[in-house]
């Protein structure tokens, strides 16, 4: 974990000296400021989870009542803040699948942007404190909350160029999801499907959510 964090102010730091950032501004602006930004996501996290938790759930399932085309089969997109330039591209090689847009803590330009540029994909606007946004286990909680279908989930980096396959998806009742991306955990030799992307069969996997009192975190 420690070299984790420690990799990424390295890869902050190269960064932003390639874009011209002088050492000085980024100790004591771009750093500080990079901190307090940290802490307050922290703050954050956790009274967005106790206190919108029910107001979300609410929301959501609402959301799925208006929108027939959500009813199995379907993609979810959690757009994140400052990942239009990534998430663009996405969307255009995923056109012709059906998808939903789930807004996770992104302005309101951005929204409204999406909301202009692909009209015929809904999108669903998380309720949160300003400047913050859900763990990504909290919004997939969200989604098996919502969804009685199985659905799946698409990481807004993630470039597909033949889509094909994932229209094709098919689990039987024993298969919990179908993944693309994988790693194997070094200490137990186990292998984990990663979140890139994933499709679910919902029934299955919320009554084992259940039964096991687990989440998504």
């Amino acid at each position: 974990m420690k070299n984790s964090f420690l990799n990424v102010i390295r890869t902050w730091w190269r960064i932003n000296r390639q874009n011209g950032k002088t050492q000085a501004s980024l100790l004591l602006r771009d750093m500080p400021k990079r901190a307090l930004q940290r802490q307050y996501a922290k703050a954050c996290a956790s009274l967005n989870a106790k206190i919108l938790l029910r107001k979300n759930r609410r929301a959501l399932h609402t959301f799925h009542d208006q929108q027939p085309q959500l009813s199995g089969g379907h993609y979810y997109l959690i757009v994140m803040p400052d990942a239009l330039h990534l998430l663009l591209p996405c969307i255009e090689l995923l056109q012709g699948l059906n998808l939903a847009f789930i807004i996770n803590g992104v302005g309101r330009w951005d929204a409204g942007f999406l909301l202009q540029k692909y009209p015929h994909i809904p999108q669903f606007r998380l309720t949160m404190l300003a400047g913050s946004s859900l763990r990504h286990g909290e919004v997939i909680d969200l989604l098996f909350f919502a969804n009685p279908h199985n659905f799946g989930i698409i990481d807004h980096d993630l470039f597909i160029f033949r889509r094909q396959p994932l229209q094709d998806i098919r689990l039987d009742d024993r298969t919990a999801l179908a993944y693309l991306y994988s790693h194997i955990n070094p200490k137990t030799g186990l292998l984990f499907p990663t979140t890139h992307l994933m499709f679910f069969n919902t029934p299955l996997l919320k009554s084992l959510l259940n039964r096991y009192g687990l989440s998504a975190l």
